[in-house]
């Protein structure tokens, strides 16, 4: 492996916090007093700053780019750990610093949470009627948000509710399973009846090394769920081996969801949707499908 880099090779690199350009790289160096040597190139010398002298963001972007250098070759270790050795400790002031902004990252993070129930309030409640005639025009003109956006808020809130709600789940490990921390980690498991949605995100959860999937990881979880648990949960074969009373994954979940729905209204009293309502709307079913 080449172990002298040009200023313009780790111009190219584009690290954050360092210059862009192959002058800005040879400024730095000379500010900083960077080790260096000359070499003979087309248009004449140039300068060269060996590896081990560089750095260490630009030896651990080296090292990940071509490969392990010689001087990681002797001590065994990762690029990764080595860089993490070689820079500067903390100081008190520092990791203080660091706890208060990673505070504030995971507060607003956790925003969407906040967000969400709170324009499910505004909704059900319809807040908004002093101002506005329907809440896709209050939203609109308050916070400059469409309406898909505002119930993607209140679905992904709704969906954390459900997780702190359910403790079966959590009891079967020792640690406390962490909550989603933004909306992306959320989206996926909307789609799934709220039962499930804890044994989904545990999985999720298990999948990761630090207990913290990705919206990604959190998608193929559920995938995996809805391929393997669903199919078997919600199909209902018959005593003779027919299945007579086949229940798609889609009419399932809005089942369930309707369920929870009439579950929630008749906790409270009937007060916000009636229940004649509730009971026309299931004749309506009856004579739409011909009973």
């Amino acid at each position: 492996m080449n172990e002298h880099f040009t200023a313009k090779y780790l111009a190219d690199m584009k690290l954050d916090g360092y210059p862009k350009t192959k002058a800005g790289i040879l400024k730095l160096s000379e500010k900083e007093g960077w080790l260096f040597e000359w070499k003979m190139d087309r248009g004449g010398q140039i300068k060269v700053f060996p590896y081990k002298t560089l750095p260490v963001p630009f030896q651990g972007e080296i090292s990940l780019r071509t490969g392990t250098p010689p001087n990681i070759k002797e001590t065994g270790e990762h690029p990764t750990e080595l860089a993490l050795k070689m820079e500067k400790p903390l100081t008190k002031n520092e990791q203080k610093r660091k706890e208060e902004l990673e505070g504030v990252i995971v507060k607003n993070l956790r925003a969407f949470v906040e967000v969400g129930l709170a324009l499910r309030e505004i909704r059900d409640n319809r807040l908004y009627r002093k101002s506005h005639t329907n809440f896709e025009d209050y939203c609109q003109e308050m916070y400059e948000i469409v309406r898909r956006s505002a119930d993607r808020y209140i679905a992904a809130a709704e969906v954390v509710e459900d997780l702190q709600n359910q403790t079966n789940w959590s009891q079967s490990v020792n640690s406390e399973i962490p909550l989603p921390l933004n909306e992306s980690q959320v989206r996926p498991l909307v789609s799934l009846p709220p039962l499930v949605r804890g044994d989904v995100w545990l999985e999720a959860v298990k999948a990761t090394p630090n207990g913290k999937p990705t919206g990604r990881i959190v998608k193929k979880a559920v995938e995996e769920f809805t391929g393997k648990q669903l199919e078997k949960n919600y199909r209902k074969p018959t005593g003779n081996g027919v299945d007579h009373d086949k229940e798609s994954l889609e009419y399932a979940a809005a089942l369930d969801t309707f369920f929870e729905a009439v579950k929630k209204e008749k906790k409270g009293r009937w007060k916000k949707t009636s229940r004649s309502l509730v009971l026309k709307d299931l004749k309506k079913i009856e004579d739409y499908i011909g009973i």
